[in-house]
């Protein structure tokens, strides 16, 4: 979030783009940086079949990419002088294993220690670093990978929410401003999941 009547002549080099070899260069003249908000995806379709885990890295499907460390160093002297804060947006898979996208739950559970460990860093600077950690949220990310209304269905009967329903962009939402806020001034180094109950699922046994 950028003030406004703020004379903007620093400018701060951003990427726009999902993927870090096809990014966009922008030039970003700001003033005053009071939140930064970063939201890493996966938005690429995997071939058929096993990935060799030997070639993942090289591929970039795995670990924390150098964008979240490079573009967070560039916006600590900006959030030092504001006493701003930084919340990224993880998942709730971070703390499960999950067979169909196990590299992205890796590279959400290493955007989680990043968070823990940059708090950590920054709390002598009076910045505050968190996560969000949403669950099954209901957005656009689905359909651009394919995933159709009649395959969502099906999803929530293969993966049971306790709360029997998805979440909304806008409850996420809620959430970020509140973390964002003054109202969490003493939140930090913490990673707050949002998922409809399901790191708390488990199977039930039932005994004759």
């Amino acid at each position: 979030m950028w003030s406004s009547g703020e004379k903007r002549s620093p400018h701060v080099p951003i990427l726009a783009g999902s993927n870090p070899h096809q990014c966009t260069p922008l030039m970003l003249p700001i003033g005053k940086l009071w939140k930064l908000l970063k939201n890493p995806q996966v938005e690429r379709k995997i071939p058929k079949g096993w990935i060799d885990h030997r070639v993942v890295p090289a591929k970039g499907l795995l670990g924390l990419p150098d964008n979240i460390i490079h573009l967070t160093e560039l916006a600590i002297p900006y959030l030092e002088k504001t006493k701003g804060n930084i919340i990224n947006v993880s998942s709730a898979l971070s703390q499960k294993t999950n067979q169909m996208s196990p590299f992205y739950a890796i590279s959400k559970a290493a955007l989680d220690h990043f968070a823990r460990n940059y708090a950590s860093l920054l709390a002598s600077k009076s910045i505050r670093v968190n996560n969000l950690n949403p669950g099954v949220t209901e957005t656009a990310f689905a359909s651009r990978h394919g995933v159709t209304a009649e395959m969502r269905q099906k999803m929530i009967k293969l993966f049971p929410i306790p709360l029997n329903r998805w979440g909304t962009s806008e409850e996420m939402a809620e959430f970020l401003c509140f973390m964002a806020s003054e109202k969490a001034s003493y939140l930090t180094g913490q990673c707050i999941n949002v998922e409809g109950g399901i790191l708390i699922d488990s199977p039930t046994i039932k005994f004759d």
